[in-house]
């Protein structure tokens, strides 16, 4: 009887070859209720083969898709021949005796080894990392997927290699038997790209100025942060403000930040007021921020009235 709590089929890899291996698989014909799961057509035996490896490919294409309840997985003689024949195991008879179902198969399926396109995967993020950065690692995830295709010439091809930077990059191998695609396989791989960042020393409000002094520079696998980091070449002191709350020991990013605006709200602008060929010149205050051209509220400073004025330079506007 074959339990296996917490995983949905065992899956391992063999080394590229041809298998013309017997098998024979009893399947006992019986079910069972025990509290919470149930138990039905259990796998007894796999008897004719005495390489382990290839028993347990065997048994991971039994299992594979085979319908689960609690921690038991159970399945049926037609369940068994269904997915043998999708991974290409002949077979050659079936049989029952005594209540329980004997299946005579032969394994003639190839098994692709997991490094066999993991390298290949591999390759295409390296490629597209190197062009972008100086400092990165990239692991692939340890999960094991069987890949069984039919006997012919092998090709591997990754063709998209360009990726959005994160934790977790994907890349899809395509399998090719005899020129044809036959399979499209995603791998999985944790990446890590070391650059050095600018970190808050403490924290501060939206729409405070940018001060580089209030930042220290660190190193951080920016592939775990989200959004684009500042880069250290860009001029951003006292020409950028924070667009929202930046707290201690955050990375600063691009959505953190915006251009500090021509005339910003409650600042003291000149106003210019053209009453025929005379220019009227006086102080007033910003009710809104903006800039060149746009139109914006300001403020009398002594009566209180507000008018509509239009940006024309830095914290200059005027009156039309």
């Amino acid at each position: 009887m074959i339990r296996m709590p917490g995983f949905p089929a065992i899956l391992l890899f063999l080394s590229l070859g041809v298998y013309s291996n017997e098998a024979t698989i009893v399947i006992r014909n019986y079910s069972k209720i025990d509290r919470n799961y149930i138990t039905l057509g259990d796998i007894a035996v796999i008897d004719g083969i005495k390489d382990n490896s290839t028993v347990k490919l065997l048994e991971s294409s039994i299992l594979d898709k085979s319908v689960t309840m609690g921690n038991t997985y159970f399945v049926t003689k037609q369940d068994v021949i269904r997915h043998l024949r999708k991974k290409f195991f002949n077979i050659s008879s079936t049989l029952n005796v005594n209540g329980n179902a004997y299946i005579r198969v032969d394994l003639v399926g190839r098994s692709l080894q997991r490094s066999s396109y993991e390298n290949e995967a591999k390759k295409c993020l390296d490629s597209w990392l190197a062009k972008k950065y100086t400092k990165y690692t990239v692991e692939p995830e340890e999960h094991l997927r069987e890949i069984v295709v039919p006997e012919g010439q092998i090709k591997i091809v990754t063709k998209q290699c360009e990726f959005v930077l994160g934790e977790r990059i994907v890349v899809i191998a395509d399998v090719y038997v005899n020129g044809k695609r036959y399979q499209s396989l995603p791998i999985d791989f944790n990446v890590y790209v070391y650059e050095n960042v600018l970190v808050a020393k403490e924290s501060k409000s939206a729409l405070d100025r940018i001060d580089l002094y209030s930042f220290k520079k660190e190193e951080r696998n920016i592939a775990a942060i989200r959004g684009q980091v500042v880069s250290l070449d860009k001029g951003i002191s006292n020409s950028f403000r924070l667009s929202r709350k930046l707290y201690a020991g955050q990375v600063l990013t691009e959505d953190m930040i915006e251009p500090v605006p021509d005339v910003t709200k409650g600042s003291s602008v000149t106003v210019i007021a053209q009453v025929g060929k005379i220019s009227i010149v006086r102080e007033a205050l910003a009710v809104e921020d903006g800039n060149v051209l746009d139109k914006i509220k300001i403020e009398n400073s002594v009566s209180g009235n507000q008018y509509v004025a239009r940006v024309i330079g830095k914290n200059r506007v005027i009156v039309e």
